[in-house]
């Protein structure tokens, strides 16, 4: 159950990161790398919570 919490917090975060890149990128602007920051903090975030579903019990 956390696990699939944290990935869906993951799930967020990228879109946040993509839409805001994008976004930025598109207006002129060559600072995207606090969005891209953000994509790699998305990974690993949605690693971790690949791990901790991994480690849940499957409950029927």
């Amino acid at each position: 159950m956390i696990g699939a919490s944290v990935q869906r917090l993951a799930i967020l975060l990228g879109v946040i990161a993509c839409f805001g890149a994008i976004r930025t990128y598109g207006q002129g602007f060559g600072l995207v790398w606090p969005y891209r920051a953000l994509m790699w903090i998305a990974a690993i975030v949605g690693l971790y919570g690949f791990y901790l579903s991994r480690e849940e019990p499957v409950s029927r």
